[in-house]
């Protein structure tokens, strides 16, 4: 189980890197926080082609953690599933309106180690109270952390986090 669960925090994360190595650096939103802060979503823009010498931006995309809808955050395990808030990692395409695809769900309502609104550094990382997908910014760098958890047959919580570090292709260089 948690070499499944580790899979699956890898492939989303390899979904995140997809998506943010694109991007223009200078179109995330909200703009990026450095430590100890972090976002459990961001917005930004990739080019789609290139007009008279220069890039053409496609639609502002969203990628953020989205409560699971059969469990919302009220510190219950509204589905019986053995977890309490976990949500999910989602794609807008377009936010604007444009399709929305879930890259990964199992996603910890808070990172490993954390916990969640005690305005403490729980798991040493350097991040305050950070959600089970979250993106940290050291200069040029959007740093992905993502946490998926679920139970073994015994009742048992797994649970895997996974770290990527991203440079963005239209970054500015520091």
């Amino acid at each position: 189980m948690a070499a499944h669960l580790a899979f699956l925090a890898r492939k989303g994360l390899d979904d995140v890197a997809e998506r943010l190595r694109a991007t223009d650096f200078d179109s995330i939103s909200p703009a990026p926080v450095a430590a100890p802060s972090s976002a459990a979503a961001v917005e930004f823009q990739a080019p789609v082609g290139f007009k008279a010498g220069a890039p053409e931006w496609g639609p502002v995309q969203r990628l953020a953690f989205e409560a699971d809808p059969g469990d919302p955050a009220d510190k219950l395990d509204n589905d019986g599933d053995g977890l309490v808030d976990e949500g999910r990692l989602v794609w807008l395409e377009n936010v604007a309106g444009g399709r929305r695809t879930a890259l990964c769900s199992q996603v910890s309502a808070s990172l490993e180690g954390e916990v969640p609104n005690n305005g403490i550094d729980d798991n040493d990382n350097g991040l305050i109270d950070e959600g089970g997908f979250c993106l940290e910014f050291t200069g040029s760098r959007v740093i992905a952390h993502l946490t998926l958890e679920e139970r073994d047959p015994t009742g048992r919580m797994i649970r895997q986090t996974s770290t990527r570090t991203i440079t963005p292709r239209n970054t500015p260089e520091e």
